[in-house]
C-alpha cells in the first residue's frame, strides 16, 4: 500500500520587511527560523524536527495565492 505524506510547506510573504513576517511566524509557530546562506535567496527556515515537516517562509512580489490543496474536492 502506497503512502504519501507532506514534507513541506512554504509560506509566501508579499512584503518588503521579511525580517518582521519571520518574525511574526516564529512565534505563531514556536519554532525558531534561520536564513539561508545564500545572499540572493531572500527566505528563511524554521527548524523543524527530523520527522517532521519542512517549514520555509519566503519574500515574493505576487499577490497571495489560494491554498486549494486545504480546499475540499468535491
Amino acid at each position: 500500500m502506497h503512502k504519501s505524506r507532506l514534507g513541506e510547506i512554504t509560506i509566501d510573504c508579499k512584503t518588503d520587511d521579511l525580517e518582521k513576517a519571520v518574525k511574526f511566524w516564529s512565534e505563531a509557530l514556536g519554532l525558531d527560523a534561520k536564513s539561508y546562506d545564500d545572499p540572493g535567496f531572500n527566505a528563511y527556515h524554521f527548524e523543524t524536527g527530523p520527522n517532521e515537516i519542512e517549514i520555509n517562509i519566503q519574500s515574493v512580489d505576487h499577490e497571495s495565492r489560494d491554498i486549494s490543496i486545504l480546499k475540499p474536492m468535491i
